[in-house]
Parts: C-alpha cells; structure tokens; sequence
C-alpha cells in the first residue's frame, strides 16, 4: 500500500479571483501568516505559506475550484488543515461576515 503523497480540502468550486484574494486575507487575517511564495498564472494561482512549521498551498484553478493542500501528510497536518477549512467555512456562512462573501446555506 502506497502512501499519500499530499491531503487536501476544497474550498469553493468556483475559482473566482475576487474569492480567492478574500480567502487569501482571511487565512492571513484570522492564522496570523504571511504568504511566502504566489504564483498567479492565467488559468491558475497558487499562494504558499507557513502554519504552525507546516507548508499549505491556497490553490486555485479555472473549472476546477479554490483548494488549500499540503505535501507533508501527518496527523497533524491533517488537523491543521480541518482547522483552516472549518473556520473558513464558518465564516463563509455567516451573512455578517467582514471578511468573505456569504455563501449561503
């Protein structure tokens, strides 16, 4: 049994630039990071940075969406994650949200 080589978590399906840079600010925002590396092609972009001694990837790409991943699989990397995706997520449903677009239910 081969292991994972990465673990990942999508966001949004949509890849719209304008939710992505709102993710961006809140993920700098709310964990306190700075993005290290960004790379920002036509089709896709993909902004790195450090949390907690863990290197993520906010990803995204036309017709396929707004991920966050990493390439260092551990228990604690997936917990990480979870914790990202979990508070991004609650703040995408709450309609008085400062920071992202409210998503709905």
């Amino acid at each position: 049994m081969s292991q994972k080589e990465s673990i990942e978590v999508n966001i949004s399906q949509d890849s719209d630039a304008t939710l992505f840079r709102a993710i961006a600010r809140f993920i700098n925002y709310e964990f306190i990071v700075e993005f290290i590396e960004t790379k920002n092609e036509p089709n896709q972009r993909s902004w790195i940075f450090k949390y907690e001694n863990t290197t993520f990837a906010l990803h995204a790409e036309n017709q396929v969406g707004i991920s966050i991943f990493t390439s260092e699989v551990s228990e604690n990397s997936a917990a990480l994650l979870k914790s990202i995706s979990s508070r991004i997520q609650k703040e995408r449903s709450n309609p008085s949200s400062r920071h992202l677009p409210y998503k709905g239910l």
